[in-house]
């Protein structure tokens, strides 16, 4: 019967556009979205750079636990740049979306990661430096600039001080090149540094005096998924769509419904 027929014509389009809308938020979904991942590990005692900051810190950090949330954005794109003074070329992804650590009893709620420079908040491939003289190939993750009250008492260091964490993985091959999209952390074998700078005790060249303390990577996890807010409203307005449809459906199948009824009424009455 005709009403039948376009019964099943209305409810295959319901159908085609609910599977249309579930491909399309699937596509937005996998093209933007941010991927958090939680690296924890211990400090090593280890140390180098400015001697007072290694003398303040170390007995402070030394075997203690630290945890970093990362947040990090795969959509982030390359771009060729070489540090001024060194003869490397690398593939800098602005990729560090948001940051926060914890190491010891110190905490630092939001690494600073709004404003993000070649050296804050970035992911670097160096195709072919990553160990001096060997052509092979390294990962460096660097997390944004950090404060801690609590860590500057317990120092008792006069200077302002601020840190990094810094991760990296050095390759034995040659596996990058520079349209390579960010890898999977928890595939990489990372290693660490967090880095502790201060204002520089005497005039010199350098505006801030630094020291790097060793740390070992134990654990890298993923924390979840998060689609943009555009996913969302995808979604949302795909369910209003597919909302309205139906609610035509139910009155228009009702209207054919009640014609029936009263056609099949006056063909009664008829015989």
């Amino acid at each position: 019967m005709p009403f039948l027929s376009g019964f099943c014509l209305r409810r295959r389009s319901v159908v085609t556009a609910a599977v249309a809308m579930s491909a399309l938020l699937c596509a937005e979904t996998a093209k933007a979205q941010v991927t958090n991942y939680r690296i924890q590990g211990v400090f090593t005692g280890a140390s180098r750079g400015d001697p007072a900051l290694q003398g303040a810190i170390n007995p402070v950090l030394a075997n203690r636990f630290f945890s970093v949330l990362l947040s990090i954005d795969t959509r982030a794109t390359g771009a060729p740049f070489v540090p001024e003074g060194f003869e490397r070329r690398g593939t800098i992804y602005r990729a560090v979306s948001n940051a926060s650590s914890s190491f010891g009893t110190f905490s630092s709620a939001d690494d600073e990661c709004t404003s993000p420079s070649d050296f804050i908040c970035t992911v670097r491939l160096l195709n072919g430096t990553g160990s001096p003289g060997t052509g092979f190939d390294q990962f460096l993750l660097l997390s944004g600039i950090g404060n801690s009250e609590l860590f500057q008492r317990e120092v008792s260091e006069a200077r302002e001080l601020s840190f990094q964490f810094i991760f990296f993985n050095d390759f034995f091959s040659n596996i990058f090149d520079s349209e390579l999209v960010i890898p999977d952390l928890r595939t990489l074998a990372l290693s660490g540094d967090f880095a502790v700078f201060a204002p520089a005790a005497n005039p010199n060249p350098q505006f801030f005096d630094s020291a790097n303390f060793g740390l070992v990577v134990t654990s890298i996890t993923l924390q979840q998924v998060v689609p943009e807010p555009s996913a969302y409203m995808l979604l949302a307005a795909g369910l209003a769509g597919l909302g309205v449809i139906a609610r035509r459906r139910r009155v228009q199948s009702a209207i054919q419904h009640q014609g029936v009824r009263v056609l099949g009424l006056e063909m009664g009455q008829g015989l």
